[in-house]
């Protein structure tokens, strides 16, 4: 997760960050050629596109450098994984396309008006007021589909990945949270003026901790929402999830897709007389919320708190693997031979189209 942990380091080199990270997302299909009258496309405007390619390399470079590198996502799975994340940004990118052109070009005007300025001011410029106030103005309204997608790629992955990193993707979900809602405070205090040159837009530092009617700080309000939605239906949807792509990937007929949502709704029966244990729903809620918290603090992801926080729910969702590992197993016995080679076939098409093609050694 990016953070900028001092608050003298350079607003451009934060804000280019964001930059970066929102125009690649907004761009869509943004500054192409004009149509013409008759819907042709014109000649006598350059601009950038966003496409398809675009977001399978930045999604394969996500899932290799975060998913795989941080949270042991299998290598196996780097395939789908790099789909749906690039399903993701796409449609954000077409969603956003206006504005991911306005941004470019207002970012490389402010960068052509600082180039223009003295070698002492381009030294040590810090964040225009100008500046400011636009970027703010053109970034806040994107910011909610921001959180969105985050949490959308952080939906497609994490049933992917082992128990305890995904405990440790939600703790980095929280702190990268908590950064989005200090940027997003900044930029609404830009938008009118009040820009800081030298502050940190990422970090709340310099923020008083706000409280409630009931005396809880917006961070503990998350923790406890994000905690509740653990207890309460995590395990559910990973599994509806499991049969539904099953039913894809076999191309399972009526009475299988019926059998298969039998054996679901069992499942789900088991898991909520689970979820249902008093002492398993105070343990399971107080270990997540004080996860969430401990992430917003920011002092560390691998320390012994961090590490008993992963132990404690991995035992609380074990009895939950169990009904998830019977669940896959009689999901997998519906489909017929002949069903199983044909989505074999399908699954090497696309490993083919995508440029990855390999040979079975079929004597192992």
């Amino acid at each position: 997760m990016f953070r900028v942990s001092s608050r003298r380091t350079c607003p451009w080199r934060a804000a280019g960050v964001l930059w970066a990270v929102l125009t690649f997302g907004m761009g869509g299909v943004w500054a192409q050629p004009a149509p013409d009258e008759q819907g042709a496309q014109t000649e006598d405007e350059l601009g950038l596109r966003f496409t398809p390619e675009m977001a399978q390399g930045i999604g394969k470079r996500v899932a290799e450098n975060v998913f795989q590198r941080r949270y042991e996502l299998d290598a196996a799975k780097m395939d789908e994984a790099t789909e749906r994340i690039a399903r993701r940004l796409m449609a954000f990118a077409h969603e956003h396309q206006d504005r991911g052109q306005d941004l470019v070009e207002f970012w490389g005007s402010e960068m052509a008006k600082l180039l223009s300025e003295s070698a002492e001011t381009r030294r040590n410029p810090g964040i225009p007021r100008s500046f400011g106030m636009g970027f703010a103005e053109r970034v806040l309204p994107v910011m909610p589909d921001v959180r969105k997608l985050v949490t959308g790629i952080r939906e497609d992955i994490q049933p992917m990945l082992p128990p305890k990193q995904q405990m440790r993707l939600m703790g980095d979900i929280m702190a990268a949270g908590a950064a989005m809602d200090a940027f997003e405070s900044h930029m609404k205090r830009w938008v009118k003026g009040d820009v800081d040159p030298y502050a940190d837009p990422f970090n709340s530092a310099d923020r008083e901790v706000e409280t409630d009617e009931h005396g809880e700080s917006e961070a503990l309000r998350n923790a406890k929402q994000h905690a509740q939605n653990m207890v309460d239906t995590l395990w559910q949807s990973t599994w509806e999830r499991y049969v539904e792509d099953a039913k894809k990937l076999y191309a399972l007929d009526d009475a299988q897709a019926a059998t298969a949502d039998s054996i679901l709704a069992e499942a789900i029966a088991r898991g909520e007389q689970i979820a249902a244990d008093p002492t398993w729903r105070r343990r399971t809620f107080r270990s997540q919320v004080w996860s969430g918290l401990w992430r917003h603090t920011g002092l560390g992801h691998a320390d012994p708190v961090d590490t008993h926080l992963a132990d404690v729910f991995s035992e609380q969702f074990a009895p939950f693997r169990e009904v998830g590992a019977e669940l896959r197993a009689r999901i997998d016995k519906i489909p017929t031979e002949t069903q199983r080679e044909a989505a074999e076939q399908r699954m090497k098409a696309v490993l083919v189209e995508k440029g990855v093609a390999f040979q079975f050694d079929e004597a192992r």
